[in-house]
């Protein structure tokens, strides 16, 4: 009797107990299903393989057209309007918590903010110096980058946490430990973090690694490593790349070769300066990295125990909605005016000098030994890549070469630090980088991972 009560709960108790682990599992799994589909997964939609947030960003952008330009108009005013009119509240308790990176700004910052509204309006307008609003200056920037970027910060805000929140960053910490704490000197759950920067945005993936970092689940040292190393441009802009350089008929090699040199280059720059030397410290000093989970039983149902854990702390509806509100009220008028100003600067320097062409003088040698030929051109094209990645391949198409071209089209991808977004992106994070280190991963990036793209683009041609 005593083994069979043992074995069979008694119906009240039992029934609460499968209430609760139903409920718990289901917690754990919808959400981070959901997530996981929506930032990871590609699907065949309208016969196009597309991340489906891509998909959702193309369609909003779609649906609301030209009202997109408004809705951005107003977010760019708040952001430098706001702060002027809060400065006397700003040394006191009336700001909320979670205005303060909004309000509590520099003058240089609501500088940076106003100079990107001027900038909006005169495209919108065509208005104001011709160098700024032309169609490949700022329409390009607008219409191309910051309404596209705009649309993905808003499902990001949203539908982060679903990654984030409900232990699918902790079920994949608690496999991928071993190898990515060998490989890349970071923790499992970073493979999440890692796969939405490969598959989905570069500025998702830095925004989900500032996010665990201010979570208190990453160190200052690893959210570094995984933003700056990881956050490759989407598999949908990949195409445009290629398309534009004229190698579609390469593809799927020239994707899996620069996959496999991120990933090269990811174990190198993260064991030498400058990321080697960034401290392990945690965000106000808090750390809420998960224990260390035990190595008893089996990898999965470790890893299962471990996303339960984090289930359990979950946010409900309510607080998931509010705090998704906040995130990009942050979001939005922290980082589209910079990347709006910064992108437009960037586009007129290309545009109207020879700065980069100067600039890409000491690179030609390299270029030049490694076999290729063009190589004014092709140092040129890939140098540029530090503004936009989309310059290379529009400064690169007309070169002859078919291995110059798949060359600089994977160093499109692969670069990762460029000013229009991810650089923003990376120094308007609370990981706060610095613009002397960006600059020295880009060089870093350049120097090791051009030879590498060149002997690939020899192999795939």
């Amino acid at each position: 009797m005593t083994q069979s009560s043992n074995r069979y709960p008694t119906k009240g108790r039992g029934t609460e107990h499968s209430s609760i682990s139903v409920g718990l599992f289901l917690k754990c799994v919808v959400p981070s299903l959901i997530g996981l589909i929506l930032f990871l997964v590609p699907l065949n939609i309208g016969g196009e393989y597309t991340i489906p947030l891509v998909y959702l960003a193309n369609f909003i952008v779609a649906v609301l057209g030209k009202a997109m330009h408004w809705i951005l108009l107003l977010v760019l005013t708040i952001s430098f309007v706001l702060p002027l009119v809060m400065r006397s509240k700003r040394a006191s308790d009336d700001v909320p918590l979670w205005l303060e990176p909004l309000v509590c700004v520099t003058w240089f910052t609501i500088l940076v903010r106003a100079v990107g509204t001027l900038f909006l309006i005169s495209v919108m307008l065509k208005t104001g110096p011709q160098a700024i609003w032309s169609e490949f200056t700022g329409e390009i920037i607008v219409d191309v980058v910051i309404i596209k970027l705009m649309a993905i910060l808003f499902l990001a805000a949203l539908l982060l946490p679903m990654l984030t929140e409900y232990g699918l960053m902790d079920f994949a910490g608690a496999l991928l430990v071993t190898p990515f704490r060998i490989l890349f000197r970071l923790p499992g759950r970073a493979a999440v973090d890692s796969m939405s920067s490969i598959l989905g945005s570069a500025s998702v993936g830095i925004i989900l690694s500032s996010r665990q970092y201010e979570m208190g689940l990453y160190s200052r040292r690893e959210a570094a490593i995984i933003a700056s190393c990881f956050s490759m441009l989407a598999i949908p802009f990949s195409v445009v790349l290629a398309d534009i350089a004229g190698i579609m008929d390469y593809y799927i090699q020239y994707y899996l070769a620069s996959i496999g040199i991120l990933l090269v280059l990811a174990m190198i720059l993260a064991r030498i300066p400058p990321l080697s030397l960034i401290e392990d410290s945690f965000y106000n000093g808090i750390d809420n990295r998960p224990e260390e989970v035990s190595e008893d039983g089996h990898i999965f149902a470790r890893a299962s125990e471990a996303a339960l854990q984090r289930g359990k702390s979950g946010p409900d509806l309510g607080t998931y909605l509010t705090n998704s509100i906040r995130d990009l009220v942050g979001m939005w008028c922290n980082i589209l005016p910079p990347v709006l100003t910064f992108a437009t600067i960037a586009m007129v320097v290309v545009e109207y000098s020879s700065f980069f062409q100067w600039v890409a003088v000491p690179f030609v040698p390299l270029v030049q030994l490694l076999g290729l030929e063009f190589a004014s051109d092709t140092a040129t094209a890939v140098i540029t890549g530090v503004a936009d990645p989309l310059f290379p391949v529009l400064i690169g198409a007309d070169i002859p070469s078919e291995v110059n071209r798949v060359a600089i089209a994977i160093m499109g991808l692969v670069q990762l630090i460029f000013m229009t977004e991810t650089g923003v992106v990376l120094m308007k994070s609370k990981i706060d980088f610095k613009l002397w280190r960006l600059v020295t991963l880009f060089m870093l990036r350049l120097i090791i991972g051009f030879p590498l793209a060149v002997a690939a683009a020899y192999l795939i041609v």
